[in-house]
């Protein structure tokens, strides 16, 4: 069925320029990856990007930056939101690399790119996406593990926007997760979490 109203109309174009690269006017080159888009696409969504393309930047005349200090994957996840104006499809066929964009660690990357880039809306969807899905059950202990590490790593001091997800989490686990040496560890590796811990045990 053909899209029939404005914005279906916009995203649908939109999926189609980064699907094919047409019109594209840069590439984006991260790690040993490449990604060809557009910078009217970069400027709508991203203050950083818009600074960095402007006329006072050396990056607003070149026709390929690299992002040397991002992961492949997260930046996928950024500019698939960017043209889609959604959380990246775990089964679309257009990625076929080895990459789980919805476990929990991966989710964490997101939000933290996203807020590099000053991408408001991938951080909201990051974070409903995160509430949704981790979970501090023994089955998925060790993912979330891995994502609460990954926010302490990747996320300022004065953002707690993912442990406002994560804690009362934890807190709801706690009984038979202070029986467990993986959380114990984490405890003692992750001072912020026990932080965070106290914080909302007194509220």
């Amino acid at each position: 069925m053909a899209p029939s109203t404005y914005d279906e109309v916009l995203i649908s174009g939109l999926q189609d320029l980064y699907a094919t690269g047409r019109y594209s006017d840069l590439t984006l080159v991260c790690g040993r990856r490449s990604f060809k888009v557009h910078k009217a696409v970069l400027h709508a969504h991203s203050s950083v990007f818009r600074t960095m393309l402007s006329g006072d930047f050396a990056e607003a005349n070149q026709s390929t930056i690299p992002l040397p200090d991002d992961s492949p994957d997260s930046l996928e996840v950024l500019l698939y939101y960017m043209y889609h104006d959604e959380y990246l499809k775990f089964d679309t066929d257009d990625y076929t690399h080895n990459f789980n964009a919805n476990s929990p660690r991966a989710i964490v990357h997101a939000y933290a790119i996203a807020d590099k880039y000053d991408v408001p809306g991938l951080q909201l969807l990051a974070t409903y996406r995160l509430a949704e899905i981790v979970n501090f059950e023994s089955h998925e202990l060790h993912f979330a593990i891995s994502a609460v590490r990954t926010i302490s790593e990747c996320t300022t001091e004065s953002d707690s926007t993912l442990w406002d997800v994560v804690v009362p989490k934890v807190r709801k686990q706690l009984r038979w997760l202070a029986g467990d040496d993986s959380f114990l560890k984490l405890l003692r590796e992750v001072p912020e979490l026990n932080k965070k811990l106290l914080q909302c045990a007194a509220t």
